[in-house]
């Protein structure tokens, strides 16, 4: 069974290694990323058995562990299902294992597997110190629309393509290299 999966199977005749005496049905679900799982057997089609699920970190007949253990939910109209959330954190095969909600429940049942992202676990142990105090290293991509709140305390390396708004009051302190673009209107 993998993400985004529903399967029809039956857990009639088969062995009982957990929970009640009725028969257990396993998929393996191979994991291969962190995911939320949701194993759920509601919303099945008319007609099919009542139903638990569960969680387990390797088969339960050869000693698996039980990672999670269902909600058990009865809708009205449908047989008792369950459904089963799990945060899978590690890569490998997980177990999930139908049997019937009591033990004479025995019959075809209908799974759902579906799988989100593993929510970020809220607060976060140790808060962001605001605001960063070094700046970026890097300039952004485009300019600001804003002048700077303060002047840089250097000049910088690329001449600017446009004018300044208002001219220096002081002149250069070194003559520019190459004439410029246009003539001056005065006399110097």
């Amino acid at each position: 069974l993998r993400c985004g999966e529903s399967a029809v199977a039956s857990n009639k005749g088969a062995a009982s290694t957990q929970g009640n005496p009725s028969g257990d049905f396993n998929f393996i679900f191979p994991a291969f990323s962190t995911y939320r799982i949701v194993a759920s057997t509601c919303g099945s089609r008319p007609g099919m058995v009542s139903t638990r699920v569960s969680v387990y970190d390797k088969c339960p007949s050869r000693g698996g562990s039980l990672l999670a253990n269902q909600t058990t939910l009865d809708l009205p109209g449908q047989a008792k299902c369950g459904q089963v959330v799990y945060d899978v954190k590690s890569f490998g095969s997980y177990w999930i294992v139908v049997e019937g909600f009591a033990e004479s429940d025995e019959g075809e049942f209908e799974i759902f597997l579906n799988c989100s992202d593993v929510p970020t676990p809220l607060p976060t142990s140790v808060p962001t110190a605001l605001p960063t105090l070094p700046p970026t290293q890097l300039p952004t991509a485009q300019p600001t629309s804003l002048p700077s709140a303060q002047p840089t305390p250097l000049p910088t390396s690329q001449p600017t393509p446009l004018p300044t708004a208002q001219p220096s009051s002081l002149p250069s302190a070194q003559p520019t290299a190459l004439p410029s673009a246009q003539a001056t209107p005065l006399p110097s």
